[in-house]
């Protein structure tokens, strides 16, 4: 769902903020679950990471951005 929505060429602001939110909360459940090495745990974490870095692109977070890029790990996330 989240690939979808931050993979569409008519994705929206909206669009992708929704898909790092999804991938956000789905990559500590993958992690504590299924552990990090696990294939579907590294395929949320390179999602959350391509939907970050798609937003990012849209240009600087505005106030509505601001829980989408909440801590420096997640900011290195997007460039790292």
């Amino acid at each position: 769902y989240a690939q979808t929505l931050y993979g569409a060429e008519a994705a929206t602001v909206d669009d992708l903020r929704e898909a790092v939110k999804t991938l956000k909360d789905a990559a500590p459940n993958a992690r504590r679950v299924l552990g990090a090495v696990h294939p579907l745990t590294t395929a949320i974490e390179h999602h959350l990471r391509n939907a970050r870095a798609a937003f990012l692109a849209r240009g600087t977070p505005s106030s509505g951005g601001a829980e989408v890029l909440q801590t420096a790990d997640d900011l290195a996330a997007c460039f790292g």
